[in-house]
C-alpha cells in the first residue's frame, strides 16, 4: 500500500526554474532578522545570523526560498559567509520545495545526549503551493567549537495537518517529535479521517536521531474539517511512549550513539 503525506495528495504547483544557489544573492530579496550569535554560543569570533526573506509580489508561493546566512569576522578582512537555501520535502517521493515564507527564529537551549544543555539556532519556515496544502519546516544550527563554525544539524518537514516540537515535559521530555497525517490512497476525499505517521527524535551528538517510526493503528479527524485533532502530539502521546518502551526497555537514553 503506498503511503504518501496528505500534501501530496494536493494539486500543489510545480515548483519550476532552478533553485536559488545557496550562496547567491538574488536581488530580490530582503533582510527580515539579524540575530547576533557570539554572546548566546559563546563563539570565539563575532558572529550573525542573517536571514532574507524572498520579494516580489508572489514570493509566498514562487520558487525562491528563504535562506539563512551564517557570517563570522574569523580575523581575515573578509567575514566567512556560509548561506543555506530551505528546502523540505518528504521521503516518499524525494520531491524537494522551496520555502518561501519565513515564520520565526530564534534561540534557544535544547537538550543534548549527554543531558547538559547546548545552545541551537533553530528556524522555522513554510511552503505553499496557491492551493490548500502547506509545508512545515523546522531548521536547527549548533555551533562546533572545535572547528570554530556554525553547522546544520537537523531538519524536520512536515505537512499542514501535521504537528512538530521540541517536547519539555511528559513521558517524551527532551525529544523531538513529529507527527503528520498520512494519505493511504482508499480515502473518499480530503476530509476523511486520516491516520498519523509518528517520529520521535533523541539527541545525538550532533543534532537528533531517530529512534521511533510508526503509523497509527486508528484513523483521525481531518484537519480540513471543523472537528479536527487540535493538539496530536498530546493525543498522539501515550502510543508513541508505550512503543519506545517495548522497544527500548531499557530506555533510549542508554543506548550507545
Amino acid at each position: 500500500m503506498k503511503i504518501g503525506s496528505l500534501v501530496n495528495a494536493l494539486a500543489l504547483l510545480c515548483v519550476a526554474g532552478t533553485a536559488v544557489a545557496a550562496t547567491a544573492q538574488p536581488a530580490n530579496e530582503r533582510l527580515v532578522k539579524d540575530i547576533p550569535l557570539q554572546s548566546f554560543f559563546q563563539a570565539s569570533h563575532p558572529w550573525q545570523a542573517k536571514i532574507y526573506q524572498p520579494g516580489g509580489k508572489y514570493a509566498d508561493i514562487g520558487n525562491q526560498p528563504v535562506r539563512v546566512c551564517l557570517v563570522g569576522i574569523l580575523g581575515n578582512p573578509k567575514p566567512y559567509t556560509v548561506c543555506t537555501a530551505l528546502f523540505g520535502g518528504t521521503p516518499v517521493d524525494g520531491r524537494a520545495f522551496p520555502m518561501q515564507s519565513f515564520r520565526d527564529a530564534s534561540l534557544q537551549l535544547l537538550p543534548g545526549p549527554d543531558g547538559r544543555q547546548r545552545p541551537a539556532l533553530v528556524v522555522r519556515a513554510t511552503f505553499s503551493g496557491g492551493g490548500s496544502g502547506w509545508l512545515q519546516g523546522v531548521y536547527v544550527w549548533n555551533y562546533d567549537s572545535r572547528l570554530g563554525i556554525f553547522q546544520k544539524t537537523f531538519v524536520s518537514v512536515a505537512g499542514g495537518g501535521g504537528q512538530q516540537e521540541f517536547v519539555n515535559h511528559g513521558p517524551l521530555k527532551g525529544a523531538f517529535v513529529r507527527v503528520d497525517q498520512v494519505y493511504e490512497g482508499d480515502e473518499p476525499n480530503m476530509a476523511t479521517p486520516t491516520r498519523y505517521e509518528m517520529n520521535v527524535y533523541e539527541p545525538a551528538p550532533m543534532g537528533y536521531v531517530r529512534v521511533l517510526s510508526l503509523l497509527t493503528k486508528k484513523r483521525y479527524p481531518n484537519y480540513r474539517t471543523e472537528r479536527n485533532l487540535p493538539d496530536p502530539i498530546a493525543t498522539l502521546t501515550p502510543i508513541m511512549s508505550r512503543a519506545l518502551k517495548a522497544v527500548y526497555p531499557g530506555g533510549v537514553a542508554a543506548l550507545e550513539r
